[in-house]
């Protein structure tokens, strides 16, 4: 009974024993005055750097959101129709010229109603 209770003991011990912690890393030597503000100003332009990314970021997702304009779309249809007639204008014979005003009136007609 004495070797048991010697090995009870020796396991209660070894159970209740906290692993070592692990070592500590050395630390880096610590830096001049001039080393320190460098590394502040570089920091500080990562940063100025980041904000101005972002900001550009937003303006894309804002820009890209906003539907076209309804008086820029109105002005390239007036263009586009305006470039149709004079294309029409030029292929009509003089001789018939009453079909090309007949085309322009219905035109007229159709587009403002």
């Amino acid at each position: 009974m004495e070797k048991k209770t010697e090995a009870e003991k020796q396991k209660k011990k070894k159970a209740g024993k906290k692993p070592p912690k692990p070592p500590r890393v050395p630390r880096a030597a610590s830096l001049d005055a001039c080393d320190q503000k460098l590394i502040q100003q570089i920091s500080e332009l990562a940063m100025l750097k980041r904000a101005r990314t972002e900001r550009m970021k937003a303006l894309m997702k804002t820009k890209n959101s906003k539907p076209a304009s309804s008086s820029s779309s109105f002005w390239a249809l007036v263009i586009t129709v305006l470039f149709c007639l004079v294309i029409v204008w030029q292929g009509i014979p003089a001789t018939s010229s009453f079909f090309f005003f007949f085309f322009v009136f219905y035109s007229f007609i159709f587009y403002n109603s």
